[in-house]
């Protein structure tokens, strides 16, 4: 199975942003795209997620990875300790890896996405002390080695495309949801509530009892 080893993180004076990306990702000018697909909480060990993503143009951009602290021993520290940045706040990394064909069963390794760091873990150092500007490195394709070890157990993220760095969007796993004309002039305070969080709504301001009320707008980045 041919795959492309990708690394997100920040560094001390850089904000989060694709240190390793695929050729091809790079190519499509998509490497924020990535950036916004591969998120969410920490995993623990024995944990990866699976993102399902596509993108016009490319087709299925799928990827593997793990969400972690950065450590001493990442960077050239030669020291497990958690990396932080000017405000002491522990600096994460996102390390996998991408492939263009959807796996009906996913089975990885932790040998296996070890295996994928060490083809592009050098660079890593190198970002770590740049302090201005960054140039993401591009990761070219090579054969997975055979799993070595247990298997990881896999969260499942999917979308039907890569998220849109413009306008922002968020992958979801759930149906789009529309306003009806009772929803928005609902009582229920907990769907108000989803409504707002999940929908962008327009809406002209609303007059009651002589004044303007405007309704949100939706989450904004």
């Amino acid at each position: 199975m041919k795959v492309w080893p990708f690394l997100i993180s920040g560094n001390p004076h850089l904000e989060n942003r694709p240190v390793v990306v695929p050729d091809f990702v790079k190519e499509a000018g998509a490497e924020r795209e990535i950036i916004r697909a591969a998120g969410g909480f920490n995993t623990t060990t024995g944990e990866a997620i699976y993102f399902k993503g596509y993108r016009q143009g490319l087709g299925v951009i799928d990827m593997v990875f793990r969400v972690m602290h950065a450590r001493g021993n990442m960077v050239g520290q030669g020291n497990d300790d958690i990396m932080t940045d000017k405000q002491g706040r522990p600096i994460r990394v996102i390390a996998g890896i991408a492939f263009t064909e959807r796996m009906p069963e996913v089975t990885f390794t932790q040998s296996q996405l070890d295996a994928a760091f060490a083809e592009i873990g050098t660079h890593f150092p190198r970002y770590w002390d740049e302090k201005t500007n960054w140039d993401a490195v591009v990761s070219r394709g090579f054969e997975l080695p055979a799993a070595v070890g247990n298997p990881l157990r896999i969260n499942v993220k999917e979308s039907p495309t890569l998220p849109s760095s413009i306008p922002p969007s968020f992958p979801s796993e759930e149906p789009a949801m529309t306003l009806s004309p009772e929803d928005q002039d609902g009582e229920d305070p907990e769907l108000k509530k989803k409504l707002h969080r999940r929908v962008r709504v327009k809406k002209p301001p609303k007059i009651r009892e002589g004044k303007i009320r405007l309704w949100p707008f939706g989450r904004k980045d």
